[in-house]
Formats: C-alpha cells, structure tokens, sequence
C-alpha cells in the first residue's frame, strides 16, 4: 500500500469512490441525496479545491 497526496490525474477514482459513498448513505440513510453532485459542476469543483 502507498499513501500519497493526490493530484488531478486521481480525480475521476476520488469521484468514483465518492459516488460508491453516495449510493450507500442515499440507501441506508437519505434517500433525498443528491446523487448527481459527485459528477456534477460543483462536485468536481469542490475536489479539484481539495
């Protein structure tokens, strides 16, 4: 295992991963989630400050 700093290239995997979160809260939790944000303008743009 490595543990580094990611950069932009790992940005889709972070959103994938994201997204795998996404689908488990709105099921087990919050079924109004937002499940278009991860990929979504804001989405991306709040990992790309990240």
């Amino acid at each position: 295992m490595e543990i580094r700093k990611a950069t932009i290239r790992d940005l889709k995997r972070i959103q994938d991963l994201n997204f795998l979160l996404f689908e488990k809260e709105k099921k087990e939790y919050d079924k109004f989630l937002n499940m278009d944000w991860t990929f979504g303008e804001k989405g991306t743009k709040c990992f790309k400050i990240i």
